[in-house]
């Protein structure tokens, strides 16, 4: 199953095990030791003590507990029919804290601790059942204490008769949605439609996709919207904001412990070796945050386009549905050409590099015999110091070839299956590479992912957007001047009044769903572009890779380790933009 709560946790604590592997050999050094410590120091005062929390809340027996457990993926939460603790139960997962706390309905002293912990959560869950709870007025009192919080609230609805997914079904769910929104206003809640969002999903389905490893069971639950939706609002919270900034002020603490390790080796080709790497480092660095920011400022758009590209159609769903693909197609093939750009501009950059090393090593006349080598044992007479030059020249081969790749666009007519489901970053070599396929490049290359597309699927939750537009023409239909709708309400009556709160409602929602895929798509566009980044990273540095471990008996594992501390820069770099989020306030 796909859970998308990042694991960041884990990536953290894997990258912190390879620096101090690399480092410890080095701490005599003290450019490499203060690093170190400081590197340490970061991770103990701000990435191991912050710890972002999302409360669970909501109604005894409307499966607050389930729903827990399917957000971590196991039987960790009881499931109780009625309240039994007077305090919160902590669930860690991958660096987050889940509170279970005691629930609307409960005795005053529990409901209390849960009002106290309140202020501590970065996210709120509210659960609510389709089957009855959502009349509750103690459920809606209890969502303004929320809301006075200054908390917007994700409010849940588990669908335990299984309806979700159903026209019937669908029907029903919008229904209590309405209900659910006129409710809040009656106990006043004001602005109603921006202090929440309400994803209904099927708890049940869940825990029968994740026992029996379906993908077809776990689609259906819609847990993935939920998921999608809690990741994107903990991206505003301040822990979130601690966690990227400490990255960050990690990979600055690497730079000058690489710097350092750079200097040990006198060899002069060595030395040119590395200031090339380190180009590459930068440049990737800098490519991967350009393209970031594209991808954040194209998302945006289109999740402020497709609202009222929507409305506007909502008589014709199959029109509306065309257009969104046409949209969402348009928005991928403008960040494949822009990175299509970005990519040849960086291997040309590299190649001229490469090219200036090399007239450096030819004017030098860089020989075996220029230099004093202890020579070892198993050395193979005449066997010299790193050799650069040929180093250089595989290097240009493959920024040559590298430089012939293109990413075509999207088919135009592609069918079968959801149409937005089926959209794609498909990153493919051009005819470039295909030529070359006969060399041991060619073949070395095809064999990657930027010879293979990579796909970057809309999540299935994404085609409610258009699903629910036959339901909103048969409630909405007619006029799209929702200002002259908002005049005529002051001399209709209470029913028109609150057909006209009722679109509002939808319209904010169709608004917010939009904005939640948008931001969705654009992390599938980054983790796409960044993996992509790598297989150009790894071939350009492989040939300086091979000859580091030719040389492992010269030099020890000084150029090994020293790559590996540039890769983990590099990581920290691609962990801390996955904490971006689209600018758009949802």
């Amino acid at each position: 199953m796909d859970y998308r709560l990042m694991d960041f946790k884990g990536e953290m604590g894997a990258l912190r095990e390879t620096v101090e592997k690399h480092a410890r050999p080095y701490t005599e050094l003290p450019g490499v030791s203060k690093g170190l410590k400081e590197i340490q120091e970061i991770y103990a005062t701000k990435l191991d003590a912050t710890k972002p929390e999302v409360m669970v809340f909501g109604i005894y027996n409307a499966g607050k507990s389930s729903i827990i457990n399917e957000l971590i993926g196991a039987d960790r939460a009881k499931v109780e029919d009625v309240p039994t603790t007077d305090k919160v139960d902590y669930y860690e997962w991958n660096g987050y804290r889940l509170a279970d706390t005691p629930g609307v309905g409960a005795p005053i002293e529990h409901q209390n601790v849960t009002m106290e912990h309140l202020k501590k959560a970065d996210v709120v869950i509210f659960v609510m059942s389709t089957t009855g709870s959502n009349e509750r007025r103690q459920n809606y009192v209890r969502m303004k204490e929320i809301v006075d919080a200054g908390k917007k609230i994700i409010i849940v609805l588990n669908d335990k008769n299984g309806d979700l997914f159903s026209e019937d079904g669908d029907r029903t769910i919008q229904t209590i949605k309405d209900k659910v929104a006129e409710n809040m206003r009656q106990v006043g809640i004001e602005n109603v439609e921006k202090k929440y969002y309400i994803v209904a999903v099927n708890a049940a389905r869940a825990k029968k996709g994740r026992e029996k490893s379906s993908q077809a069971f776990w689609d259906k639950s819609n847990m993935a919207e939920l998921t999608n939706v809690i990741m994107q609002e903990l991206k505003k919270t301040g822990p979130f904001h601690i966690l990227s900034n400490a990255i960050q002020d990690v990979e600055r603490a690497l730079q000058p412990m690489i710097a350092c390790l750079a200097e040990q080796d006198n060899d002069e080709g060595v030395k040119s070796a590395n200031e090339l790497l380190e180009k590459l480092r930068i440049r990737r660095k800098e490519l991967r945050e350009e393209m970031a920011a594209s991808i954040d400022v194209r998302a945006d758009r289109l999740g402020h386009k497709l609202p009222g590209m929507i409305w506007s159609l909502r008589e014709k769903p199959e029109e509306a549905q065309d257009q969104v693909q046409a949209e969402v197609t348009k928005t991928a093939e403008m960040i494949q050409q822009d990175f299509e750009n970005r990519l040849h501009e960086l291997t040309g950059d590299l190649l001229e590099d490469a090219e200036g090393l090399t007239l450096k090593i030819e004017k030098l006349d860089f020989t075996a015999d220029d230099i004093q080598v202890e020579v070892l044992p198993d050395m193979e007479e005449g066997e010299s110091s790193f050799e650069v030059a040929s180093v250089l020249n595989k290097v240009k081969d493959v920024l040559e070839v590298l430089n012939e790749i293109a990413i075509p666009s999207y088919g135009k007519n592609s069918k079968g299956g959801n149409a937005l489901a089926n959209t794609a970053l498909s990153m493919m070599v051009s005819k470039g590479v295909k030529q070359a396929a006969g060399t041991a490049l060619g073949k070395s290359l095809l064999a990657t992912a930027l010879g293979k597309s990579v796909l970057v699927p809309v999540m299935p939750y994404v085609g409610a957007i258009t699903a629910i537009l036959p339901l909103l023409a048969s409630l909405f239909g007619g006029k799209d001047n929702f200002a002259e709708m908002q005049a005529e309400a002051a001399v209709q009556n209470e029913r028109e009044k609150r057909r006209i709160q009722a679109e509002a409602q939808a319209r904010e929602e169709l608004a917010q769903k939009c904005m939640y895929m948008a931001a969705d798509l654009a992390d599938n566009f980054k983790i796409a572009i960044d993996s992509s980044l790598q297989v150009v990273a790894e071939e350009i540095a492989k040939p300086f890779k091979e000859e580091s471990k030719r040389m492992k008996r010269i030099s020890g594992n000084l150029q090994t380790d020293l790559n590996a501390l540039r890769e983990a820069a590099d990581s920290y770099n691609a962990l801390q933009n996955k904490f971006r989020s689209v600018g758009t306030e949802i």
